[in-house]
């Protein structure tokens, strides 16, 4: 098995990888098999059944840049639940940089697709706050507190116990069609308040780039809902301090928005992967975006994503002549 995401690529573990693969072990993995050699041996076992229900299967995790190991993530079947389970486990130097949402949601989508099962579960301690962040950000829901046991200590603690339903066609990521864009546009000016007069410029300029070929709206639909968008502005015309930010290799986005009660679930996170994945094969090789200076919980979710370099500092105005302050940031598509 091989999965390639934005920055990693999760592949099948074999012997070459134990020195690094010996650092994710705790002694009781050890010591079921007489050696940490041993408990690899076993892993490397499981891949020609595929079968969770009565093993696991954990899978290596490397930057695709230095194809350094990072760690391992999977599936398995929980040990006192009985139900698929997804794990994962980076070294600590590779902790805090996104690298355990981005493996776990792959191997997510990896495993409820090639996979007999309906669903997986993620159990975390109650005190490890940014293992739940990692599984929220992937779409699992919370579903009850556990008093779980800790096999390694033999001793029980509350756990979170969460679970991501497989879709059926629930839910999918897609460039727009201009019908699609006209319901959207219409949402957004009758929820809009009393900056409406923006919206419906906004909607025109929008319209007319789509049928001109300068940008592509990408949208997430749930159930048949619009959900989420972003939009990749494809020509230096149509972005404001567009010098640095838009040319025949790079895309410019914007236009990031998910209806409120889906904020959080996990769905503009795929819609995203999607874009910059079509975008890739559409020729791009950088991406770029603005953010409001003042806006540091938008910073952070967009330098999860990667988009760590800073270009420059603009001024852009609005249809009514509001003037805002605006950072630019970058990455590369490559």
């Amino acid at each position: 098995m091989k999965l390639i995401t934005e920055r990693l690529t999760i592949r099948d573990l074999c012997e070459a990888d134990y020195p690094e693969f010996e650092r994710t072990l705790n002694g009781a993995q050890k010591s079921a098999f007489g050696s940490g050699k041993g408990f690899l041996r076993w892993i490397l076992s499981q891949y020609a059944a595929m079968d969770i229900t009565h093993g696991l299967l954990s899978f290596g995790i490397f930057e695709k840049a230095t194809e350094k190991f990072v760690g391992t993530v999977g599936v398995g079947d929980h040990d006192d639940l009985h139900e698929p389970e997804i794990f994962y486990h980076l070294l600590p130097e590779y902790r805090g940089q996104g690298y355990a949402a981005e493996a776990a949601g792959a191997m997510t989508e990896w495993a409820l697709s090639r996979l007999p099962i309906s669903h997986l579960i993620g159990t975390v301690d109650t005190e490890n706050v940014k293992s739940q962040l990692v599984l929220e950000r992937c779409g699992y829901r919370f579903i009850e507190m556990r008093p779980l046991l800790i096999h390694v200590t033999n001793e029980r603690r509350d756990f979170k116990v969460y679970r991501y339903e497989k879709s059926v066609g629930r839910y999918l990521c897609k460039i727009a069609s201009l019908e699609e864009m006209n319901a959207k546009w219409a949402y957004e000016i009758a929820h809009s308040g009393a900056d409406r007069e923006n919206w419906i410029v906004w909607k025109e300029r929008n319209i007319e780039n789509f049928k001109l070929g300068r940008s592509i709206p990408y949208y997430g639909i749930l159930n048949g809902t619009i959900i989420c968008e972003a939009t990749a502005m494809l020509c230096p015309e149509i972005v404001q301090n567009s010098d640095g930010l838009v040319d025949a290799h790079t895309v410019y986005l914007s236009a990031f928005r998910t209806v409120g009660q889906f904020h959080g679930k996990g769905y503009f996170s795929k819609l995203f992967r999607f874009m910059l994945a079509d975008l890739r094969q559409k020729g791009y090789k950088r991406a770029t975006l603005g953010v409001e200076s003042d806006e540091e919980t938008n910073k952070a979710i967009y330098a999860h994503y990667g988009f760590t370099e800073f270009l420059k500092s603009g001024k852009e105005q609005y249809p009514d002549g509001t003037v805002i302050d605006v950072q630019y940031y970058g990455k590369s598509l490559e």
